[in-house]
């Protein structure tokens, strides 16, 4: 059966060629795996880039943001640069004294209503690329695209970094993910091919590269 999707993910391009299993997650294309299991799981473990563009994500923005989100039970960051999992799964990254990035798997992890929310707060949209990077190499890969230390002794657990990778400017956090450490990364999707393609192909020289959904969601794919 064909599958019908509204959106193509925007490193669709960079992937064209790939061989790919492929579903639909919250509208978009997504790659569920590349190779096999074992072949991904190794590149996870040494340097993996996962596309997670397709997860569901919104800006909040104003005066009020704080106690609006708060009063809808989102568990808000404290301070500026530093985020959050919320209770229900999704992630709560305070960009700003009053800008907020909500994102999560599901669309109703983050589902919020901006139609009640009070006067002068904005509902931002988000068009980013995004990706989960896992693996050993990760600080040495990423030592020749960042300026940054990204040494666990060097940021704190919580941390939103807003610095430059290959020449773009990103997001990023450091998570434990099913028990493994990782990398979260947003950038304009605009950027999405030009990033996905420098990821992979530093990721190539580690003994890394391209993985699927299925590497770290498996279950909540089989399940939604």
């Amino acid at each position: 059966m064909e599958m019908v999707f509204d959106r193509l993910s925007p490193v669709s391009f960079a992937q064209s060629g790939l061989t790919m299993k492929k579903a639909i997650l919250n509208g978009m294309e997504i790659v569920l795996s590349y190779e096999n299991t074992d072949i991904e799981m190794q590149r996870m473990k040494k340097l993996g880039i996962c596309d997670v563009s397709a997860f569901s994500r919104v800006g909040i923005k104003g005066a009020k943001a704080v106690e609006w989100l708060e009063s809808r039970g989102f568990t808000v960051p404290k301070a500026p640069n530093t985020w959050r999992q919320d209770h229900a799964g999704g992630l709560v990254l305070r960009l700003g004294r009053s800008e907020f990035l909500l994102e999560g798997f599901h669309q109703g992890q983050i589902a919020i209503n901006a139609n009640d929310a009070p006067e002068h707060l904005y509902e931002v949209a988000r068009y980013d690329a995004s990706f989960i990077l896992s693996g050993v190499h990760f600080r040495s890969a990423f030592s020749e695209i960042c300026a940054l230390d990204l040494s666990e002794s060097a940021i704190a657990a919580d941390a939103v970094l807003m610095t430059s990778v290959a020449g773009v400017s990103v997001t990023l956090i450091r998570q434990l993910l099913n028990g493994e450490l990782v990398y979260r990364l947003w950038c304009d999707g605009s950027y999405g091919n030009y990033i996905w393609s420098t990821l992979t192909e530093i990721a190539g020289e580690f003994g890394g590269g391209a993985v699927g959904l299925d590497v770290h969601f498996k279950r909540m794919i089989t399940s939604s």
